[in-house]
């Protein structure tokens, strides 16, 4: 079962991420980025050109040691030690539209 409330990527050890078959779980596509939920809340990016270069397959929902990888990168990122800030991609914890965006009231 994948948990709905967001985990800070600073604070997630990889070993705990990909150990007793835990999942992801895809949840949206946006910004040339595939987002998906690992079980435990954490969310992470796969770049739509990082994802074309090879012959992967992206299922809806898999086994998280298969996007290692990529969770790997965005956490190393996200402990930049430069800034000591998350990346400027933009997060979306719910669902990737707002009302600003859809010019809704």
């Amino acid at each position: 079962m994948i948990n709905d409330t967001y985990t800070d990527p600073r604070t997630v050890k990889m070993v705990d991420l990909v150990k007793d078959g835990k999942k992801v779980r895809f949840l949206y596509f946006r910004d040339n980025e595939f987002w998906y939920r690992h079980e435990d809340g954490f969310m992470f990016p796969v770049s739509l050109q990082e994802a074309t270069t090879g012959r992967a397959t992206f299922l809806a929902e898999d086994k998280a040691i298969y996007f290692m990888r990529w969770m790997k990168k965005y956490i190393e990122d996200c402990k930049n030690p430069e800034t000591g800030e998350l990346p400027k991609t933009k997060i979306y914890h719910s669902f990737p539209r707002t009302d600003t965006e859809t010019g809704s009231d």
